[in-house]
């Protein structure tokens, strides 16, 4: 990426990674693939999930509360510990899932299902499929994060569930290294 690129992105006239070739978004994705499993066991320690007040509190609350939801889908969820709060509440689980070491034969009983992420972005999944999508902490891990957003939309059912969340404080200038994050 050019200085001038990079001024532009920064400004938030534009998304980095939206514009991206297939082999940048490839390159994008190797970088990535693995590079949170690498923090988790750099940590040396089983992996602890630190955000269920968030995501209670800014998400699942919002939901209808006796609601049971047929198909969720969860971008990034790793091993499905974001799940924990309505796990009883969920008949089918998909996580989208680059990581091969990510992953829970058992979430609360729930049994998920993992997919591979595609490279363009595209999710394998019919129109109208989930009833609720989740990202939490994941959409900075995505290049085409536009076209995903897109996909979430087309893969919900009408009048589904989108909860997304970011993270809440800056991870620093992308263009420097940055000890304890990924590199993207």
């Amino acid at each position: 990426m050019e200085t001038d690129e990079n001024e532009v992105c920064l400004s938030g006239e534009k998304l980095i990674g939206d514009d991206y070739s297939p082999d940048q978004i490839r390159e994008w994705h190797e970088d990535e693939k693995e590079s949170y499993a690498g923090l988790v066991e750099k940590a040396g320690k089983e992996h602890d999930y630190w955000y269920h007040t968030l995501n209670i509190s800014h998400g699942y609350r919002h939901l209808p509360r006796n609601r049971t939801f047929e198909r969720v889908i969860g971008l990034g969820s790793a091993f499905g510990k974001e799940f924990g709060p309505i796990a009883g509440r969920i008949s089918e689980l998909v996580i989208i899932e680059p990581s091969d070491t990510l992953m829970s034969a058992d979430i609360q009983g729930l049994k998920p299902v993992y997919s591979k992420p595609s490279i363009d972005g595209r999710i394998r999944y019919p129109d109208g499929y989930f009833d609720l999508a989740t990202s939490f902490g994941t959409l900075h891990h995505i290049p085409n994060v536009t076209f995903v957003i897109g996909e979430i939309k087309r893969v919900l059912k009408p009048g589904g569930y989108f909860l997304l969340r970011e993270p809440i404080t800056s991870m620093g200038d992308w263009r420097l290294p940055r000890p304890g994050l990924t590199k993207r």
